[in-house]
């Protein structure tokens, strides 16, 4: 009898915070885009160059060989070309980009609420729900590709943090086909709990679940290569440039639309990112505050008397990571991101 009635209690519990969600995101969607929503014409500006392809399932738009839709449709990572095109089958280029988010928003706000409130109860759950979805939600819209980004990343850590092994592999394997950063995220994490569980002894007693990570990091990786060969031999990308062709173009310099020069200098001083990407209002010691900060966790965690230690390591994992693949990114992401043609978009 008490089992049945906690149960009862239970699901109902669970049905009032999916509607707390559900409707959340409803509102926040509908009073961020009401611009958007209200005006067909109003769109992001990056919307040709991500979804002007899916004017091929829509005839008497554009020529079937037109430089701009096979372009954009080149460089779309294969997860999103597969879910484009089965959607474009069925709604207008200018209804996917507008409408979806809300798909990809939700996502944010139910994974963020699940994996506070089993730890700390509704009200920071609540508040991580509307702390994670403001913030992403401007990266959403015109549902491109990095619109998975953060329902990627927190799907991870909620599975991660749940030990849900079967759902973590399946994630990785998703973030590798529709927003490869995210896949990167998500080794470097997985590397690093991999020492912390050689060094704690324990690699021998979850050896076969480590076996299936490799094995599904590996196939995606392989995936991966060979959408960037795709890519590369792609006669109307052009392949991608060389560090010199990327000097020698205007927009890649001084007074360009982005100011590339920091991220092809690899000669900077480290504490270039701290200093102008983790600003602290209340201190110009960026680089000690986060140190400080990041000494401190580290000692909560060597003393055992962290409440959440699983979770309070993914944190700490993630800054590493993050901190690690800033700089891989100062050094190589302009020369892998950019295509003889892609500027032209």
């Amino acid at each position: 009898m008490y089992n049945n009635i906690k149960s009862i209690l239970q699901k109902r519990e669970v049905l009032i915070a999916n509607l707390i969600i559900g409707f959340y995101a409803i509102s926040l969607f509908i009073f961020s885009q009401s611009k958007a929503l209200s005006n067909v014409y109003w769109i992001d500006d990056d919307w040709p160059q991500h979804l002007l392809w899916l004017y091929k399932f829509h005839p008497n738009y554009f020529q079937d060989n037109d430089f701009y839709m096979m372009a954009a449709e080149a460089i779309q990572p294969w997860g999103v070309y597969i879910v484009n095109s089965i959607l474009g089958t069925f709604f207008s280029p200018l209804f996917i980009s507008k409408f979806f988010p809300l798909v990809t928003l939700w996502a944010v706000c139910w994974f963020s609420f699940f994996l506070m409130k089993k730890r700390f109860g509704w009200a920071l759950a609540i508040s991580a729900m509307v702390m994670m979805s403001n913030i992403p939600l401007e990266r959403m819209v015109g549902f491109f590709a990095r619109a998975y980004a953060f329902p990627l990343l927190l799907a991870f850590t909620y599975f991660w943090i749940e030990e849900k092994k079967r759902s973590i592999l399946f994630v990785i394997f998703l973030s590798a086909v529709f927003y490869p950063v995210i896949f990167l995220i998500e080794c470097f994490i997985i590397s690093i709990d991999g020492i912390i569980t050689l060094l704690k002894g324990k690699l021998r007693d979850n050896l076969k679940y480590y076996a299936s990570l490799g094995v599904v990091i590996l196939f995606s990786c392989g995936v991966l290569l060979l959408k960037s060969k795709t890519i590369n031999s792609n006669e109307f990308l052009g392949g991608f440039l060389s560090k010199e062709e990327l000097l020698n173009r205007p927009e890649f310099g001084s007074g360009g639309r982005v100011d590339f020069q920091y991220n092809m200098n690899t000669n900077l001083p480290l504490e270039f990112p701290w200093k102008f990407y983790l600003r602290f209002p209340f201190s110009d010691y960026h680089l000690e505050t986060v140190s400080l900060l990041l000494a401190i966790l580290t000692i909560i965690l060597l003393l055992g008397r962290s409440s959440h230690p699983k979770l309070d390591t993914y944190i700490l994992s993630l800054l590493i990571t993050g901190t690690i693949l800033f700089y891989l990114a100062q050094w190589r992401l302009p020369q892998l991101f950019f295509t003889r043609a892609l500027h032209i978009l």
